[in-house]
Parts: structure tokens; sequence; C-alpha cells
């Protein structure tokens, strides 16, 4: 007789499912999810331990918000999309139609699921609106927001087989999109957890077949004799199963998609007291702003970071497309012109407040020339003259030995080592 210690290991609520989390409140938003995972057990007497999670969703209108309220798993569930003809009217793919005679559209599906054929064969798209709108980029199975320091915002995750199993999105950014299409989220979700037991568990109420509901979820849970075990000494099936219905809401404003104010402006360091103004402050302020040296990597951390030199102390710097001209002062400060941080958007902005500090040592002598006086400095930044001299190295290393492979080789090598390149910066 196999000694049982399911009361110290599997706990009677993990057939009740309690701890699935709503999705408000989350940083990544499941918009289709469809995942079944086996695993051995690690407690004596338990065996075939199986999870599976399902999530289906649909962007809802708020006119049409009371229809989808009543949706359960059985109208939005697992199922692949495909057009559709309805009395001879065409329905695109991407839309969820009412149960009415007239077949009313009522949401928006973000997530396509394509069937390609063949077994468990799909292929998921993220709705090309959200794409285009937030100005997205696929990569692999991530999409990036290049707008935005090339942040992550979508990302698909498939299983050992290949086979996609989730597609989530960055709240923050889910949150933009809703609100400027005036939608909301609606999430319907399937949630079921077995195993099997050589001896029925101790647990309160085993011989009962349980159902309850739980404000917005429905629960069943029961202890049965196994009909197929994937053991002769498993006799006994524990089950518990969760549907739940819930609504993912927008925020009060898009920033990205609509073009909303940011009302959460960062301040910067003005003057030598150290008075701070935003960005929309700094617009008509004729003077210059400091940031610490440490501003430079932390903005070339970006994925499309970029540094670039006109003269000695002079250049220009981003994070993303748009460029500062900045100069380096006596005291290795860098300053910018305050009307030009207004051009940056606003996480840019933050990403430049977190370095910004009292003017000290006055602004950039070079830059001061060059945007009052109209008088470029006619120095040269020695970062500049890198790759000058590697490439008259690289000839004269051809003409001395006859091997350009050689010469390219050993140029790179000790570029790499001692000398990371500089990005180029767009003027």
């Amino acid at each position: 007789m196999v000694v049982m210690t399911v009361t110290k290991t599997l706990a009677p609520h993990y057939f009740e499912l309690t701890d699935i989390r709503a999705v408000q409140g989350r940083s990544w938003i499941p918009l289709r999810l469809d995942q079944e995972v086996e695993r051995e057990s690690p407690f004596q007497g338990v065996g075939g331990i199986r999870e599976y999670s399902g999530v289906a969703s649909l962007a809802v209108l708020e006119a049409d918000r009371a229809v989808v309220d009543g949706f359960t798993w059985s109208d939005v569930d697992q199922s692949t999309h495909d057009r559709s003809f309805d009395g001879g009217l065409y329905r695109p793919a991407d839309v969820h139609c009412d149960w009415s005679p007239e077949r009313n559209i009522v949401g928006v599906r973000l997530v396509l699921a394509q069937a390609m054929g063949g077994f468990d064969s799909e292929t998921w798209h993220l709705h090309q609106d959200l794409v285009i709108a937030l100005k997205l980029v696929r990569e692999g199975d991530v999409w990036f927001r290049p707008d935005e320091g090339w942040a992550d915002v979508a990302r698909l995750r498939r299983n050992e087989e290949d086979r996609p199993v989730l597609l989530e999105m960055r709240a923050e950014m889910l949150s933009d999109y809703l609100a400027a299409r005036g939608m909301a989220l609606f999430l319907s979700s399937y949630h079921e957890r077995a195993a099997y037991f050589a001896e029925k568990p101790p647990y309160p109420r085993v011989d009962e077949h349980r159902e309850w509901s739980s404000d917005r979820d429905q629960h069943e849970a029961y202890i049965t004799e196994a009909e197929f075990s994937p053991e002769p000494d498993f006799s006994f099936r524990g089950l518990g199963a969760l549907w739940r219905t819930e609504w993912f809401e927008p925020g009060n404003r898009s920033i990205r998609v609509r073009g909303d104010a940011d009302p959460d402006e960062v301040t910067f360091a003005v003057g030598p007291s150290g008075e701070r103004k935003t960005a929309g402050q700094c617009i008509g302020a004729m003077t210059y702003l400091a940031f610490k040296p440490t501003l430079v990597p932390a903005l070339l951390h970006f994925r499309s970071g970029r540094l670039g030199w006109y003269t000695g102390d002079t250049g220009a710097i981003a994070a993303a497309d748009t460029g500062i001209h900045f100069g380096i002062n006596a005291l290795g400060l860098v300053t910018i012109f305050a009307k030009d941080i207004a051009n940056l958007d606003g996480w840019e902005q933050r990403a430049w407040a977190a370095h910004s500090t009292p003017i000290d040592g006055g602004a950039s002598r070079e830059l001061l020339d060059a945007q009052m006086n109209c008088k470029p400095a006619d120095t040269v930044a020695p970062e500049t003259q890198i790759l000058a001299a590697l490439g008259a190295l690289d000839s004269a290393f051809q003409a001395r030995y006859g091997s350009a492979a050689a010469s390219r080789e050993w140029r790179c090598r000790q570029h790499s080592s001692s000398h990371p390149p500089v990005p180029r910066c767009r003027a």
C-alpha cells in the first residue's frame, strides 16, 4: 500500500483555483492564452498533475458593453477565427457578433487565431490596427515600439512544439490604445487543474461534487474514481475548474495614440540656484540646462540611442529619433539650450530629467558660439578621428604585409577591445 502525504503537499485549495489573479492591476495583460502543462508529481501518492489555462478577449465599445458583459466561455473561447457570411453580409475575421437575428458586431479581436490545417496547427496575429496605431515593429515573437526606446510592447510565447500558447501586451500600452478607441477589454477564461491519487485524499467534503459562484467566477471541484488512470496504483482523480469573465479598463488618457497631454510632466533644474521648470515652461526660457555626464551612457543604453560630434566640445545625442544639440562645459557637464528639451517625448524627457543638475561653470563656450553668435568652433572631437586613424593603419598594414584580410582582422580586434564604436547621430 502506498503511504500518502497528500495533506502536507497538495492542499485542497489547489483545486479551488483561488490563486488565479485578476487581470486588472497586472503589468502584462493576456490577449490570448491556450496552454496546457503536465508535470511529474514531487509528492508521494500523487501523480499525473495537469494544468490548463485559456483566455480569449474582445475589445468592446461602451455602447456594446452591456451585451458582451453577459457572454461566457461558450461565447468567447479558444476557437480559431475566420470570415463569415450572415444573410449574405460579409463579416471580417476580426469581429465578434452577438446572437441576435441581426448578428450585430459587438467586439473586435485584438488577436486573430488562424487555423493552418493539421492537428493543433495555428498562427496568431496581433491586430494590424493596434500595430500601426502604436507604431510597433515585430522582430521574432516580440513587438517593439521604436518611438519609446524600443520598449517591448507585446510578446508571443510558444511551447516546446513551437505552438503559440500566450500573446500578452504591456498594460500601459494596451490602456492607451483602448482609451483612444473608447473601448474596454473583455476577457473570458477557463482554468483547470487535475491530479491522480493512490488513495482518496482526506479533504473536507471529499465525496461531494461541488459547484459554487464567487463574484464573476464559477467554480467546480470533485474527487472521483479514476476511469483511465496513468498507473494502476492511482485509483482516484481530482479536478478543479474555474470559469471567469472580467474587464480590463482603459485609462483616462491616450498619450501615444490620441496625442493627449501628459499630466505627469517632469521638471529640470534651471540656473545655478536649482529652480525647477517643466519642459513646457522652458520653451520661452533664454537659458541653458545642465546634466551630469551619466546622461550619455543612459541615453546610449536605448537601442536607438545615438551620439555624434560636430566640434571638439559639441555634438548631438538622442535616445530615439529626436537629437539635441549639446555642448560640454569646462566642468564636464552636458549643457543644452533650455527650449530644446520640449522637443522630446515624455518618456525621453524622464530619461533626461534623471540626470538634471543645477548649472555650474556656465554653458559650453563652443555651444554658445554656435547658437548665439553663429560662429561654430573650428575644432575637431578626437572621437571622430578614431575611424580615420584606423583606416590609415589599415592601408599601411596592407602596404607592408600585402594582406587586406589580416589588416581588417587586426583592426577589428584592436578596435573592439579598446574603442567601442561611436553611434552616428542624425543632425
